[in-house]
């Protein structure tokens, strides 16, 4: 939460419509105007109800489990202004203070975004790791010390993109979110896992243009399950490859037709 609110689209395309959504009051862009509809709510209904979510559950759990001298050290005490012991320490995490209970759901919303988009990233590198076995070398054709999966991970954490948009309220960081989660499904030969997320970031999110990410994976995913019932109807007893994860696990030199291929040569 330390991180800046780099887009201003963020601020008044998303946070002020959710926060309309949620108590009633708020600027509206011209984009959510009726003349124009260039953006949807269908995207910030979901985030409305796990934001009232927060503000139900979350924050008066913690307010009963945090001490009250922890609020006290960082300026805060219980019932104050009718402010709450963790509106008050989440507060002073930035320059001007403010102690309300708004103010702890929109930094525990902060907080969710990075998670979730912290769990799609590991569940990325977990695939690439599992899909390439820790990377194989291409001389020895023994286990290379660096693996992709290794790689992938420095990469991620480093970049300054990746950090900067997993606390955003975005459709492009949902779009990323999805994407990790669908080829991770795809890496593990999960067909049905990888259209769920497919279509949900295609059709949930208001940002249509986002599936050409999608695009050359669904075409391998296409390819893959094509000679994968051909091959049965041939009988070869080759299932689908969503009946195949456990045979596909197991030929870690050999991928299936269509699919990415796991060796490095």
């Amino acid at each position: 939460n330390r991180l800046p609110i780099m887009d201003c689209d963020e601020v008044y395309n998303y946070w002020e419509p959710l926060y309309h959504l949620m108590y009633g009051t708020g600027f509206q862009t011209w984009e959510y105007a009726h003349e124009y509809c260039l953006r949807t709510y269908a995207y910030l209904y979901p985030l409305a109800a796990y934001s009232k979510l927060l503000q139900g559950t979350v924050v008066p759990t913690l307010d009963q489990v945090t001490p009250q001298w922890a609020a006290l050290l960082v300026g805060g005490s219980r019932g104050i202004n009718g402010n709450s012991d963790t509106a008050m320490m989440l507060s002073t995490q930035y320059d001007h203070p403010v102690g309300h209970d708004q103010l702890a759901v929109f930094v525990l919303m902060r907080a969710s975004l990075a998670a979730f988009m912290a769990c799609s990233e590991l569940g990325f590198i977990a695939a690439v790791h599992h899909r390439t076995k820790g990377g194989i070398s291409s001389k020895t054709n023994e286990e290379d010390p660096i693996s992709l999966s290794s790689l992938a991970a420095v990469f991620m954490l480093t970049s300054a993109g990746m950090c900067h948009m997993s606390g955003a309220l975005l459709p492009s960081t949902t779009m990323t979110l999805c994407w990790l989660q669908a080829t991770a499904a795809y890496l593990r030969f999960r067909p049905t896992r990888f259209i769920f997320w497919a279509v949900l970031a295609t059709l949930a999110i208001g940002w249509p243009f986002g599936v050409v990410v999608f695009v050359p994976c669904g075409i391998a995913v296409l390819y893959r399950e094509y000679f994968a019932i051909h091959d049965e109807s041939n009988g070869s007893g080759v299932g689908p490859a969503s009946t195949r994860t456990s045979s596909a696990s197991s030929q870690s030199q050999s991928p299936p037709r269509g699919g990415m291929v796991a060796i490095i040569k």
